[in-house]
């Protein structure tokens, strides 16, 4: 809207690179620092803090270089980044809210029910996450020969409703059912589906016993 107005449309520009930037840059930090601290140091418990830094620097590398190639996946895609952000986080966050409310509500939930459970809910989640991008890339169909000549007509009005009126609409089926599950429930499926399995994993190996429950 405001694109003739000389310097509005680079100031526009720089702040959305800004806000970008310091976003992904706390990301990376966050990551290297969590990489550092869980998985480095643990087992280099003598590293002094400036090795600690340039190595922390280091690891922010690779993850920038993932982000990188995520956001080229995502081109190839053809789809909004809004929509593979969702379900990401759904494949991601599901899986973990359930392991969370697993813990919370159900004291008879043991480490292996736990460990099962959440293992089950993010194979299920990528498969029909993953599943359904291969199934609508797999799934474009040519215009047919009628629809094309419709929207080249003159009278196009009358032959678009008569090309319609010809097609034959079907319901997905089988697995590509499962993939037609909108991302906004991958969530809520994936979260059920740890705290099912989970529970009948805890039952099946020995539930937790009321004693052994830790009061917190």
């Amino acid at each position: 809207m405001l694109e003739g107005f000389p310097g509005l449309p680079g100031l526009f520009v720089a702040c959305l690179f800004s806000a970008a930037l310091s976003t992904i840059s706390s990301a990376f930090n966050s990551l290297a620092t969590v990489t550092m601290e869980d998985l480095v140091k643990p087992h280099v418990p003598a590293m002094t803090e400036a090795r600690a830094t340039l190595v922390s620097k280091a690891l922010a590398m690779p993850y920038g270089l993932l982000c990188l190639a995520m956001a080229y996946l995502t081109h190839l895609m053809d789809v909004s980044v809004l929509n593979v952000a969702l379900k990401l986080f759904g494949m991601v966050g599901g899986p973990v809210l359930g392991l969370f409310c697993l813990g919370m509500f159900f004291p008879w939930a043991n480490p292996t029910g736990a460990m099962a459970g959440l293992g089950a809910g993010l194979a299920l989640s990528f498969w029909v996450g993953i599943g359904s991008i291969f199934n609508r890339s797999s799934g474009a169909r040519p215009l047919s020969a009628g629809c094309r000549a419709a929207l080249l007509s003159d009278n196009s009005t009358s032959a678009v409703h008569t090309a319609l009126g010809n097609l034959t609409l079907s319901k997905p089926s089988g697995l590509n059912r499962f993939y037609s599950l909108s991302y906004m429930w991958y969530s809520a499926f994936s979260c059920f589906a740890v705290i099912l399995i989970g529970l009948i994993i805890s039952f099946l190996t020995g539930p937790m016993k009321e004693e052994d429950v830790t009061p917190g």
